[in-house]
């Protein structure tokens, strides 16, 4: 063979491996920087500021307009174990547990002020929060879904409620149905129809009795189009919804971790994975959940002197942090994950001898769609949080400024710009061979 056949053979499969690993590389979570917390679990964002919910200190405002430099707002130290939080407008609702729901007028960051409480639910304790319009729909535990009015936010008032047969953890809202992620001995995911707000009517639910389908421990849920995801135990539940009183199963995906808290952006699935830490899921093909790859981990790893708590990248999938007072190793949790712009913000709790938790940001800029401008339909972002970039319909229909954008009515995740085809870069290098070996 002459040696400029072989220079260009070289060069082919050069530019073959190099395409494939290009896309390979292409996924990747980077380290920003992280808030000292103590013991976060929820977090939402809201223009240049992120609220934590955080157990007994209650909410947490951090000021992340630089992310490379968070810096603290304010703070409020609720009554309650503050688990949740949502944003609308210019209040801050918490989910409190014994404490019930707790509203704060946060118009000025900087001195958050408790405005109302509700907490006249005799068994319940609130847990999960999602806001729609004048209402805020609360999974109360063993009191099931509890729907308040907060037209006037300083006098909160009951409408209505459905009990559910487990432990009401989270709730997502979907045109006129709440979609209940159920936990204990429940029934995994309960569809009720809430176009009567003051009369809630069970529509369906989904939970098998074979193991392999069947959901335990269901925390969170999210809605994309006719697909609910949900987070339970130690897997991404889908379930096609398209028929609400007959929601059937669409796949699942092992975590590795344990599922607590679930965010759609684009064609990915966010999930804080407890121990497992983040696990970014691509779920572009909603038709074939068998084809959904688990992108990526994220951990990360920082010892840093002082009584700074650092959390350690260990490169196999789990959240670690460093005590360096007491020079050891403390787990840490992974509880919850908001998605805006270019970053992730995730809540992590460390246990062990050290009781700092921390407001991670992670630079998720390789998972960011980007659209030709032509394509880009802005006719429906009248939502409050400009800055996040989305596909969860449930988290949009809390009216919360952490919520995905993208309205009830979306029907599915956007397409993605993708880079040459395998097929595409098999057929040119083809072409190539024919043109280097067609005379000999």
């Amino acid at each position: 063979m002459s040696p400029i056949r072989i220079f260009l053979l070289s060069a082919l499969i050069f530019a073959f491996f190099g395409i494939n690993n290009a896309e390979a590389d292409e996924s990747n979570l980077t380290f920003v920087e992280n808030y000292e917390i103590d013991r976060p679990f929820g977090v939402a964002i809201s223009g240049n500021y992120a609220y934590v919910a955080s157990g007994g200190e209650g909410l947490i405002i951090v000021n992340i307009e630089d992310p490379t430099n968070p810096t603290l707002a304010g703070s409020n130290d609720t009554d309650g174990w503050v688990t949740e939080v949502a944003i609308s407008g210019n209040y801050a609702y918490l989910a409190a547990g014994s404490g019930g729901l707790i509203v704060l007028n946060i118009e000025d960051p900087t001195n958050p002020t408790v405005v109302a409480s509700y907490d006249y639910w005799p068994d319940g304790s609130a847990s999960g929060i999602t806001i729609l319009g004048n209402y805020a729909y609360i999974g109360a535990q063993n009191e099931g879904l509890v729907i308040l009015n907060i037209e006037d936010p300083a006098d909160c008032t009951f409408v209505g409620s459905y009990n559910t047969t487990g432990i009401a953890k989270d709730i997502a809202i979907s045109g006129n149905y709440a979609y209940i992620a159920d936990n204990g001995e429940g029934e995994g995911l309960v569809i009720v129809n809430i176009e009567d707000p003051t009369n809630p009517t069970f529509v369906g639910n989904y939970n098998k009795t074979s193991w392999n389908y069947k959901i335990d421990a269901a925390v969170d849920v999210s809605i994309s189009g006719n697909y609910a995801f949900v987070a339970a135990d130690t897997y991404l539940f889908v379930l096609n919804i398209t028929n609400p009183t007959n929601s059937t199963f669409a796949g699942k995906y092992f975590t590795g971790g344990r599922a607590l808290g679930i965010t759609l952006s684009e064609n990915y699935a966010y999930l804080a994975d407890y121990g497992n830490g983040v696990v970014v899921i691509n779920i572009e093909d909603l038709s074939n959940v068998a084809s959904f790859i688990g992108v990526m981990n994220y951990t990360y790893n920082d010892k840093q002197g002082g009584s700074h708590v650092g959390y350690t990248f260990a490169g196999n999938g789990t959240f670690y942090c460093w005590n360096s007072l007491s020079d050891e190793f403390c787990d840490a949790y992974a509880h919850s994950v908001a998605i805006s712009g270019d970053y992730a913000y995730v809540a992590v709790e460390p246990s062990g001898s050290y009781d700092k938790g921390g407001l991670v940001i992670l630079d998720r800029t390789p998972f960011i769609i980007v659209e030709e401008e032509e394509n880009v339909d802005n006719s429906n972002s009248d939502t409050t949080q400009d800055s996040t970039d989305t596909t969860d319909d449930t988290k949009d229909n809390e009216g919360t400024d952490n919520s995905n954008d993208g309205g009830p009515e979306e029907e599915s995740i956007a397409e993605t710009t993708e880079v040459p085809s395998i097929t595409l870069v098999t057929s040119l290098i083809s072409i190539g061979l024919l043109a280097i070996f067609r005379r000999k």
